[in-house]
């Protein structure tokens, strides 16, 4: 049975308010945070909504209808189970207890964020008539809509993987060169989920913007409790 040490959830608070304390992480985390507010809220005026149009119709012009089957397989990966499935089997096969259970809290912020967000946001998704998914099937989480669209999940959940990614391929990678390789697949492959959410018109642009914005400070956020944990094992928690 795991069990936090005592006063480490305060410990850590004290660690954020303390200017010797923060760190790089820490800082622009809280700076994507708000820029992701400012951004919902340019976004629940509408201040958008010519933009929206403008790249769906420009994204759905440019991008042939053969290409409509791959990003629909992009946009399965990138659904709720696949990405917390895949965070799931790399914790259990790299016996990271700790880990984990730092990763799913703040993941699971990131996705309560997320359903306030398509809540009370007023942003309806994309009409029915431009959508272009082309698989005979989605996953539950795919219907499941608290409202509105915005943000992006998928846009999201992709970014927060995609950094932490990167993050682990530059503390761990040693060849300069395979770095390089792996860090351009991940941006390829990030790049090529945020545009099939537009040209599938699943989300609107400005959907997949905010999503964005909040998963880089979501991955922040995961990065900043990692190096604190590691700089206090203190506070780590024990079985």
């Amino acid at each position: 049975m795991l069990r936090f040490s005592k006063d480490s959830f305060f410990a850590f608070i004290g660690y954020v308010l303390k200017p010797a304390g923060k760190d790089t992480c820490l800082f622009l985390s809280f700076l994507f945070l708000l820029l992701f507010f400012l951004f919902s809220f340019l976004t629940y005026i509408d201040l958008f909504t010519r933009l929206d149009w403008w790249f769906l119709q420009t994204f759905q012009e440019i991008t042939p209808v053969e290409y409509d089957l791959f990003f629909s397989m992009l946009s399965v990966i990138g659904t709720f189970e696949i990405y917390t499935a895949l965070a799931i089997i790399f914790f259990i096969l790299g016996k990271k207890t700790i880990e984990a259970v730092y990763f799913f809290a703040v993941y699971g912020l990131g996705h309560i964020i997320e359903i306030l967000g398509k809540t009370f946001i007023h942003h309806p998704a994309p009409p029915n008539e431009f959508l272009r998914f082309n698989l005979p099937f989605h996953l539950l989480s795919s219907g499941f809509h608290p409202g509105f669209a915005y943000p992006s999940g998928h846009s999201m959940r992709t970014v927060i993987f995609v950094l932490l990614g990167f993050w682990l391929v530059n503390r761990h990678i040693k060849s300069l060169g395979l770095r390089l390789v792996l860090l351009f697949f991940g941006l390829l492959y990030l790049l090529l989920v945020l545009y099939s959410r537009v040209s599938l018109a699943e989300h609107w642009f400005s959907d997949v913007v905010g999503g964005s914005l909040l998963g880089v400070s979501i991955a922040l956020l995961m990065l900043s409790v990692f190096d604190f944990y590691e700089k206090y094992p203190g506070y780590k928690v024990r079985r």
